[in-house]
């Protein structure tokens, strides 16, 4: 690793906030106008790094906004060059994903960045790398997007050949893994996929080798959204899954329709617990009803098979619950929707034993329950 140097052009360098594979970023100052910057220094060394150097410095002087990182200076020499930018001190949105947010507060915090790329798509500019990285909070808690060196322009002179793999592939759109041309709902993709992180409390498509979680941003289908179910609307994880779906044709059009999605999640005052979550490219959930037109509505995986027996028992059995209303006298505590998320297997004496979700009919979840039939 070579030393740190002392400076860069006219900017003193202090320390070193970061690297990757596009250059290394300095907290760095200015003496002539006396403020702090980030300085992000690439090394030269391959071919068409001038040019995509030139690409992300001209990509973030065409953008302005205020959920958009500002830069203040470019330059370069024949072995290297720099982009100089605002400082922002308040840390990457990955260093703050140590727990699991409330759906409202996650939500919030990622809607400037749907009105970011969304101003981003308008003139053509695809981000391509969209991940908690690359977003970095302010000292008021605000948040703006970076590193725009994989930003795709479109129909300009394409400097990534056709079949070449670029983005992180945890939060790349299939499309774009597979080398694929790309537009903006790669990045509604991408960010849906922060957003799941941010309430979920780990990452969307994991696993122990790069093949496993290609497979799973690919292939798997549909996405699995269950570990949200009773802590986030079905309203919102409609939204998600469709923003999440494989192909880009089934996904949102447009970043800013993907934002209003997210903003009607949050103006909505109650939750219709009779909502069923259709995922795109999917078999709808198996809906029951009992003869006598029961009034509790039962929602089984469609790969599940069940009985009519079952699914009498199931509502007696939360039918004869004393629910009533709350102290207030004005929130329905009954159930009206039982989720049926999975079923255990072995054991049991040969009972079946399922884990179900009660659905109130205030639109409020309970715990997941062990259910023996």
């Amino acid at each position: 690793m070579q030393p740190q140097p002392a400076t860069i052009g006219r900017y003193a360098i202090k320390e070193e906030l970061g690297r990757g594979g596009w250059g290394i970023v300095y907290h760095a100052y200015d003496p002539n106008l006396q403020r702090s910057v980030a300085l992000k220094y690439v090394p030269l060394i391959g071919e068409g790094q001038l040019e995509r150097w030139r690409r992300e410095v001209q990509t973030i002087a065409s953008l302005h906004h205020s959920h958009i990182i500002s830069i203040y200076d470019a330059s370069y020499t024949d072995d290297a060059a720099y982009i100089v930018m605002e400082l922002l001190t308040g840390g990457t949105l990955r260093q703050r994903l140590t727990s699991p947010l409330p759906w409202p507060q996650g939500v919030s915090l990622l809607l400037p960045l749907c009105d970011a790329l969304a101003h981003a798509h308008q003139r053509g500019i695809i981000h391509r790398d969209v991940k908690p990285e690359n977003i970095l909070f302010c000292n008021n808690g605000e948040v703006k997007l970076v590193d725009f060196g994989l930003a795709y322009i479109v129909d300009a002179s394409r400097l990534t050949k056709y079949g070449s793999v670029v983005g992180t592939i945890c939060y790349a759109a299939p499309e774009q893994i597979q080398g694929e041309p790309v537009d903006g709902r790669a990045d509604i993709f991408a960010l849906a996929t922060v957003l799941y992180e941010v309430l979920a409390g780990r990452g969307l498509f994991t696993g122990d080798s790069y093949r496993t979680i290609y497979q799973k941003v690919t292939e798997d289908k549909p996405v699995d959204l269950s570990p949200l179910w009773g802590i986030a609307p079905f309203l919102l994880l409609e939204s998600l899954a469709r923003a999440l779906a494989k192909s880009p044709a089934e996904r949102y059009l447009t970043m800013s329709e993907f934002s209003a999605a997210l903003r009607s999640c949050l103006d909505q005052n109650t939750i219709d617990p009779h909502e069923t979550l259709p995922i795109p490219g999917s078999p709808t959930l198996s809906v029951t009803e009992s003869k006598q037109q029961r009034s509790i509505r039962l929602e089984w995986p469609m790969t599940m098979r069940h009985e009519p027996e079952e699914d009498e028992l199931l509502c007696q059995l939360y039918e004869d619950e004393p629910a009533g209303l709350l102290a207030s006298g004005t929130a329905d505590r009954s159930i009206g929707e039982l989720l049926i998320k999975e079923e255990l297997l072995g054991g049991f004496g040969g009972a079946r034993v399922l884990i179900v979700i009660p659905v109130e009919r205030n639109g409020m979840y309970q715990a997941a329950r062990v259910v023996k039939l």
